[in-house]
């Protein structure tokens, strides 16, 4: 079998065009402030990190890093295959044992990793950035994408995420806080993330705050980071 060969000069474009997206997401408000967000709900675990990379790890990614990730990742311990349609099981199943015999059964490659989330108290965080819009994400930490209470959370995503709903029309509607505001959702295998967000101009920003809080938020300290 056949393994992916990772051209240098492949490789290179593709790591600088995801290093131009990433310097842009750091610049852009509402992907910047939903950055934050990832890192201090999901800090010690794999979903801090966007999939496409900071600008941080890109610039120091190294031309051997890709086939060093592919060998950890793509290996008998990491794979399922799924089949479906009018077939024999036991001819599919020793199909894939004979094909795939050479593939190394390898480990998780998240094994050890720190899926305990934190739970110190709920904190603000204000980046500034250069730019006339200011962004309010509000998040927290939620269940795995498996997990019986999942369903609960897309309830309230759809019941939230609408031009009728509460938000939209306390917000938006009727006091005009806001150019949008919706909720959103993150799914992971092992943790999520459920939380609104909204835009809105800097001198309306303290006030639309409050009536989200006013909604949803318990009270929180604040603290402010360098950009």
């Amino acid at each position: 079998m056949a393994g992916p060969a990772f051209p240098a000069d492949a490789m290179e474009r593709e790591r600088a065009s995801l290093l131009a997206a990433a310097r842009e997401s750091e610049r852009h408000p509402l992907r910047r402030a939903f950055l934050e967000a990832r890192r201090r709900l999901f800090r010690g675990t794999p979903y801090a990190e966007p999939l496409g990379g900071t600008v941080a790890s890109l610039a120091a990614l190294q031309p051997d890093d890709p086939a060093a990730g592919h060998r950890a990742a793509v290996c008998g311990h990491n794979g399922v295959f799924g089949v479906f349609g009018d077939f024999d099981p036991e001819a599919a199943a020793g199909w894939f044992a004979e094909s795939f015999a050479v593939l190394p059964a390898g480990q998780d490659v998240f094994a050890g990793a720190g899926w305990r989330m934190p739970d110190d108290a709920p904190a603000a965080v204000d980046i500034a950035l250069d730019k006339e819009q200011a962004v309010l994400v509000v998040a927290y930490p939620t269940l795995g994408l498996y997990d019986p209470d999942d369903t609960a959370l897309d309830l309230l995503d759809e019941a939230c995420g609408d031009m009728a709903s509460r938000f939209f029309l306390r917000i938006r509607e009727r006091q005009g806080l806001a150019y949008y505001v919706a909720p959103f959702q993150t799914k992971g295998w092992r943790a999520g993330a459920f939380g609104f967000y909204l835009g809105t101009s800097a001198d309306k920003l303290v006030h639309a705050e409050a009536e989200v809080r006013d909604e949803i938020v318990p009270p929180f300290d604040r603290e402010t980071v360098d950009p």
